[in-house]
């Protein structure tokens, strides 16, 4: 009867649960070869090679290496380029950015004991993430606008207050879509051919900041611990575009109440400020901002002059993060109120 209780408990909480998806894992587990202008230089191959203030979000033992202070700055660049096809249109964009990589204060003095031997401590901060990138995809497509989707989705919920408001309740509210005779019915004739445009977007970083101490025994055996604390900034904004820039959905007003088509006829006359399909621009926002702790421990064995062996055990990091997210939809006519029609959700996003 316990088990049976303990069971029914988790169920009913397991309702109230919020938990990363599998790309908010991958995106903030994977680290990077960011760090000191020498680390990058390297690639990253710093497990046993050390005296680097970047050991502190690695193997904290190479910190042991330090004879004397140091004070570290480390700025740089990166820049991708993304090729991307779509409809046999081909689309090109560079995204290039700075970075503040690393910083680093480190401390070493002798044991008063055993003068072979010396503790070292240090403040650093490494860019382990960054995640500024841009794609952009545009071509000519027949018959998968957007408003297609979102009108089969209208089309299957029925009712207008059985919609998504974060995807076609939008196109409903901003005149995309709307209902005659109980049936859902699009401004946009989607079987007409449309330009389409996504750019997906992306900032942020995640900065590792350490405090760490480290511990040299005889220059032959190091010992290191690191308490992380990274912190997460990441931004996302995917924009899709699509536009009747050949003019196919055109609107002939022959007088006030009355008008000529090419893709839509015989709607009253109060959806006249609402004909001729200009363009709309969907937008999806997210970012996350937030910290985390960890721990992080390392070791080196110098076997000779020629030979180290490290090896390094990082805890999980356990993150506190903050979501803020919103979906917006603009929409212009031709004919009437030119100004785009617009709306979002959440309204406060």
């Amino acid at each position: 009867m316990k088990h049976l209780s303990f069971l029914l408990t988790f169920v009913c909480l397991s309702g109230f649960a919020w938990g990363q998806n599998d790309i908010d894992a991958i995106r903030y587990s994977r680290i990077g070869v960011n760090g000191s202008a020498r680390f990058a230089a390297m690639g990253g191959a710093f497990g046993a090679v050390g005296a680097d203030v970047s050991c502190a979000s690695f193997n904290p033992a190479g910190l042991g290496l330090y004879r004397k202070g140091e004070l570290n700055l480390t700025f740089g660049s990166r820049t991708t380029d993304n090729n991307a096809r779509l409809y046999n249109s081909a689309s090109s964009l560079r995204n290039a950015n700075g970075a503040f990589n690393s910083f680093g204060l480190v401390l070493a003095w002798k044991d008063q004991t055993n003068t072979k031997d010396r503790h070292v401590l240090s403040l650093t901060s490494n860019q382990v993430q960054n995640f500024s990138n841009s794609i952009r995809l545009s071509g000519y497509t027949n018959s998968s606008s957007i408003a297609l989707d979102m009108l089969n989705l209208a089309i299957q919920r029925r009712s207008p207050s059985n919609l998504n408001y974060a995807y076609e309740g939008l196109g409903f509210n901003t005149y995309l879509l709307d209902t005659a005779d109980g049936t859902f019915f699009s401004f946009l004739d989607t079987k007409r051919t449309v330009k389409q445009t996504r750019d997906i977007v992306t900032k942020g970083h995640v900065n590792d900041l350490n405090f760490s101490y480290a511990y040299s025994s005889d220059d032959k055996v190091y010992f290191g611990i690191s308490l992380g604390i990274p912190k997460v900034s990441y931004e996302s904004t995917t924009t899709h575009s699509e536009s009747d820039d050949m003019d196919s959905m055109r609107v002939t007003m022959t007088s006030a109440n009355s008008y000529s088509s090419t893709y839509i006829d015989g709607l009253p006359a109060i959806y006249n400020d609402k004909l001729g399909f200009h363009s709309l621009q969907y937008t999806e926002y997210f970012k996350t901002t937030g910290t985390g702790l960890n721990i992080k421990l390392g070791l080196i064995f110098r076997m000779n002059q020629s030979l180290r062996l490290g090896v390094n055990y990082h805890s999980a990091t356990i993150y506190d993060l903050s979501d803020n997210y919103y979906n917006a939809l603009s929409v212009r006519f031709d004919y009437g109120n030119k100004t785009p029609i617009n709306d979002k959700y959440p309204s406060k996003g």
